[in-house]
């Protein structure tokens, strides 16, 4: 079907997707390229150039990927964590249109 996890590109699409996930931490299609520099793509291969970290974000160097919070005085803000941890969560996917 050619989904992958949600690329959120502006403030707008944030808030999108932290109404869409209710009450539980979600996955968000961000990945660090390497551990080395901060640099992050999204999973469908376009630049991540909007980033709403959490202010104690990103704090682990080894890790990469990311979820959105539940929290709602976080506001949709994100955390990093690593891909392959096991993490009881839900996910946001996309679909492009046809």
């Amino acid at each position: 079907m050619g989904g992958h996890l949600v690329s959120i590109k502006d403030e707008s699409e944030n808030l999108f997707v932290h109404k869409l996930r209710k009450k539980s931490n979600v996955w968000i299609g961000l990945n660090k390229l390497n551990d080395t520099f901060q640099v992050y793509k999204w999973s469908d291969g376009t630049e991540a150039d909007y980033l709403n970290w959490d202010s104690s974000q990103p704090n682990e160097p080894e890790v990469d990927c990311a979820y959105m919070a539940f929290h709602q005085e976080q506001r949709g803000t994100w955390f990093d964590y690593g891909c392959r941890e096991m993490l009881p969560q839900f996910f946001v996917c996309e679909l492009p249109m046809p």
